[in-house]
């Protein structure tokens, strides 16, 4: 993601609240408790020991262990830990790339994350908004105003769209961005990607691999989950977000690419694949997919998650180590 920088122009408008002001321990409580919400978010230290006040457990929390400036008490930072805790540094005024992945990772983790900023988070509101599913909740708090609870809506994403675009150095999304895969047991990797590929583009054009590819081509995989059901862990996880897509299923490793898209995400592994496939479209007079290295997502050991450790029992679904398991 391009650099993000607050534009002059838009600083009285982000002093303004994204959505319902609460005052106090006993409206925010209210508010939250009154909305059927799909995740919850908050950001800033204050926001989340209020939370933690009144007994409501964020799915994300975002902090910089201060407030209003000032340091906040380690017990009281020790007490907001999740089961995941992320890292990363963003500066004041911005949101830099790591800042904006760290953000979109936290994302596809199934348990709580947090997310220590050094610097300051004020602003990955912004990338919150973007990756989080509709209807979610995103609390923060908003100086001389109070506390403010956000929904996450389609007339929401879209303005928060504009936003990058106006506030981003080079942005640019191009109209497709093929993503292609197996998609067993959709894991923290996999989401991971398909989020990549869903901001690369204005609409994500998905292969999924068919029983017939799998014994032709990934014979290792050929007792992989049924077609249907991985295409529905995909179709769930994309349609949460209201992000624009198609899935395909795919027969051959050239699948759609050679009628569709403009770019195409990879991961280390696929990279030989897509190449081939520009050599391809060459020789149709046709114009090179832009290839997008997507970063690969390691598990809690350090090695990379995928779907056969999953079913060996190894880590789950979030690359987490299964303690324990029998030898």
């Amino acid at each position: 993601m391009p650099l993000f920088q607050l534009p002059r122009k838009l600083i009285k408008e982000f002093r303004q609240p994204f959505g319902t002001i609460v005052k106090g321990e006993d409206e925010l409580a209210k508010e939250i408790k009154s909305q059927n919400y799909q995740t919850l978010v908050c950001i800033g230290d204050f926001s989340n020991i209020l939370l933690q006040k009144i007994g409501i457990m964020p799915n994300i929390s975002i902090i910089d262990g201060k407030n209003e400036r000032k340091k906040v008490n380690k017990k009281v930072i020790k007490k907001i830990k999740a089961p995941i805790v992320l890292k990363t540094k963003n500066p004041p005024s911005f949101v830099v790339n790591n800042a904006w992945n760290t953000v979109k990772l936290s994302f596809c983790y199934t348990v709580p994350v947090t997310i220590f900023v050094s610097g300051e988070e004020d602003l990955l509101f912004l990338p919150a908004c973007f990756f989080a599913p509709l209807n979610s909740l995103i609390v923060y708090g908003l100086k001389d105003k109070g506390g403010v609870v956000t929904k996450i809506t389609p007339s929401l994403k879209k303005k928060i769209k504009e936003y990058l675009e106006m506030g981003c150095k080079n942005f640019e999304r191009v109209n497709e961005v093929i993503a292609g895969g197996t998609f067993d047991k959709l894991h923290l990797g996999h989401k991971f990607f398909l989020l990549s590929g869903a901001e690369k583009g204005k609409k994500l054009l998905v292969g999924i691999t068919s029983k017939k590819y799998l014994a032709q081509y990934k014979p290792i995989n050929k007792n992989a989950t049924p077609f249907a059901q991985r295409k529905s862990a995909v179709n769930n996880f994309l349609s949460e977000r209201g992000f624009d897509f198609e899935i395909f299923k795919i027969n051959n490793p050239i699948g759609i690419a050679l009628q569709r898209g403009q770019a195409i995400v990879v991961s280390k592994d696929t990279q030989r694949g897509a190449e081939k496939i520009n050599q391809e479209r060459k020789k149709k007079g046709l114009k090179p997919l832009k290839i997008i290295k997507i970063k690969t997502i390691l598990a809690e050991d350090k090695k990379e998650i995928s779907s056969q450790r999953i079913k060996n029992g190894e880590i789950d679904k979030n690359g987490r180590i299964i303690k324990n398991r029998a030898l």
